[in-house]
């Protein structure tokens, strides 16, 4: 036998009666109910019982039987007459003792349906859902906001998001253009070219006299400088020397030399300093532009340097007058 409840959210949901007293979980909203124990306990109509017939007390006296109907009364004959035949007198029949009622069968009246115990007291019972029925007045409810959903994501699509990703796109193309594009540098006021090429970038907002290119990704630097200088070369290295003696922790690795293996035939300066903690080695390479001096300078972790020196051979090597 079923039974039918409802739920705070609405729904209409049917159980059996074996569940009563037990905990079930509504599958529409999930909330957690007790099935009333009165689900259990089914309406039977009294039974009528027949009562049996009183019994008669002993001293009663025996039912009399009824009395005999007299007999009809016939004219008498004449003389003249024959004698009338007589009839014979029919005796009413004796009275039949009445029969003693037959009691009836007590009829057992039907027992009420016993409160359904739950097998394991604190769990709670799966409400097996045997119907739902949904509110009518919020299907088309329910329907239209999910296709005002589903447009709104359409129109989002179509009109906000796709613009986006292109320009997300195309802006990462262009980042990747630049990352892997070389660059050939050309200074016309002091007649040379560079030919930059990843991963060097140079510095933006420099000035011919001084084009800076660093690494972008290593904390490494070079540095193309023009510089007036006097004719007396070792004066001028000098000075440079000088220079680089007041940085921290400085330490000479090797004095000026001509180096004549590498373009141009620089002078050739290398020493170490500390900055912060960390260690640098710097490569100074000088030589004549015109009636103007070119300093490169090379600055590169001590960690690094090695890893980085090729590099740094490269772009030296693309150094070109023009």
């Amino acid at each position: 036998m079923a039974v039918t409840l409802k739920c705070k959210c609405g729904a209409s949901l049917t159980v059996t009666v074996a569940m009563a007293g037990r905990m079930g979980t509504c599958p529409k909203c999930g909330r957690t109910m007790r099935i009333p124990k009165e689900a259990a306990k089914v309406a039977v109509p009294p039974a009528v019982e027949k009562k049996p017939a009183a019994a008669e007390p002993p001293d009663a006296k025996p039912a009399q039987p009824p009395a005999a109907r007299p007999a009809p009364v016939r004219p008498q004959p004449t003389a003249t007459e024959a004698p009338p035949v007589h009839e014979p007198i029919i005796e009413a029949a004796p009275a039949m003792p009445r029969e003693a009622e037959v009691e009836a069968a007590p009829v057992e009246p039907v027992p009420a349906a016993a409160e359904v115990v739950p097998e394991k007291t604190g769990e709670e019972a799966p409400l097996y859902l045997v119907n739902i029925r949904w509110p009518r007045s919020r299907v088309p409810l329910i329907v239209g906001i999910v296709c005002i959903v589903v447009l709104a994501g359409i129109i989002a699509a179509a009109f906000i998001l796709m613009p986006a990703l292109k320009r997300q796109k195309a802006e990462d193309a262009r980042r990747l253009l630049e990352e892997t594009a070389e660059e050939n540098y050309v200074n016309k006021t002091y007649g040379y070219g560079l030919r930059i090429k990843p991963p060097w970038k140079r510095e933006e907002g420099g000035s011919d006299e001084k084009v800076v290119v660093r690494g972008k990704r290593d904390p490494a630097e070079i540095d193309f400088e023009i510089k007036p200088g006097s004719t007396d070369t070792t004066a001028f290295l000098k000075s440079l020397s000088d220079e680089a003696s007041k940085e921290p922790g400085f330490q000479k690795e090797a004095e000026w030399g001509k180096d004549s293996t590498l373009n141009q035939q620089p002078n050739y300066f290398q020493y170490r300093y500390s900055e912060g903690g960390k260690g640098y080695r710097v490569v100074l390479r000088v030589f004549k532009l015109g009636d103007r001096w070119m300093v490169v300078t090379f600055r590169a972790p001590l960690e690094d340097y090695q890893r980085i020196e090729q590099q740094f051979e490269e772009l030296y090597a693309s150094f070109a007058p023009q």
